[in-house]
């Protein structure tokens, strides 16, 4: 009795982790990764922002253009990257050029990234992530 409820357990927990980590791998979560290229910001003067995402080959993901909002920054310019693919999925990436006229000690900018993905002959965007950086 004791044998079978050993492999009763064991086969439980086998299919569980299984099933998990197949569901994991279906719903692959996007996590953008920002962070501005100095520690400080002065009124006036231009500051670097890089944004990333790590994804799967076969999604396509946007990042904000010149019609975002990027209060309590105003764009200047956004140069894009190419995208890189390897084992670990696909890269995307690009850096933003901001200036701000604020004087708040700490300033923050969230940034969505947009996912598009094909659904027979339409496309939708489907979520937005934001991450705020200080």
């Amino acid at each position: 009795m004791a044998r079978v409820q050993a492999i009763f357990s064991v086969t439980m927990c086998f299919l569980l982790c299984f099933s998990g980590i197949a569901r994991d791998a279906r719903k692959q979560r996007i996590t953008p990764k920002g962070a501005f290229h100095t520690d400080s910001v002065e009124v006036g003067k231009p500051v670097y922002f890089s944004l990333s995402v790590r994804h799967r080959p076969d999604m396509e993901i946007f990042f904000p253009d010149s019609t975002f909002d990027f209060s309590p920054f105003e764009l200047v310019s956004k140069r894009s990257f190419v995208s890189s693919t390897d084992a670990r999925g696909t890269l995307d990436s690009a850096v933003y050029h901001l200036i701000s006229f604020d004087v708040s000690k700490v300033q923050k900018l969230g940034l969505p990234v947009f996912v598009f993905q094909k659904k027979g002959l339409h496309g939708r965007f489907y979520g937005t992530r934001f991450c705020s950086f200080d």
